[in-house]
Formats: C-alpha cells, sequence, structure tokens
C-alpha cells in the first residue's frame, strides 16, 4: 500500500448518510488501483471493503452493466479529511 486518503463517502441508496472512511491503496494495473477501506485507523478498525479505482477512459470502456458498480472519486478526492504518501 502505498497511498493513504481519508475521505468521506455518501451512501449510494441514502445520500444523506455520510460518513468518514479511510482508504489504503496500491496500483494493482495501468489506470487501475486497489483500495482496503476501513472505518478508522486505530486497533479496532474495521474493514468495511475493498474498492477499485479506475481511471475514466477505462470506465467509458466497461460494458453498461458493469458501469452500475463504480461511482466517481471526485467528491471523495475534494472532501479529504487527509492523503499522504505511506
Amino acid at each position: 500500500m502505498h497511498l493513504y486518503l481519508c475521505a468521506f463517502h455518501i451512501a449510494k441508496k441514502n445520500p444523506k448518510l455520510v460518513f468518514e472512511a479511510h482508504h489504503y491503496c496500491m496500483p494493482v494495473a495501468d489506470e487501475v488501483h486497489q483500495c482496503v477501506i476501513s472505518d478508522g485507523t486505530g486497533k479496532n478498525a474495521r474493514i468495511l471493503g475493498v474498492e477499485y479505482i479506475i481511471s475514466d477512459k477505462l470506465y467509458r470502456k466497461l460494458p453498461d452493466a458493469e458501469k452500475k458498480y463504480y461511482h466517481p472519486h471526485a467528491y471523495e478526492i475534494t472532501s479529504a479529511c487527509s492523503s499522504r504518501r505511506i
């Protein structure tokens, strides 16, 4: 993992639900990063899931049926509570 980002996520089915998410990311291919997302940074932090961040160029090539599994990250990046290389 080479990148840490603390950002705010918005729940897809309930846009009023916003929570802090801690991302630990690494590149896995050209234009693809894999991030483990947790609810905190301490010893009691829980893993919330794994997220793949792909370039817009790759996203546009996906079949429409697969695009529903992705979302833009512009808000997460601009809402970042902190980020750093690790």
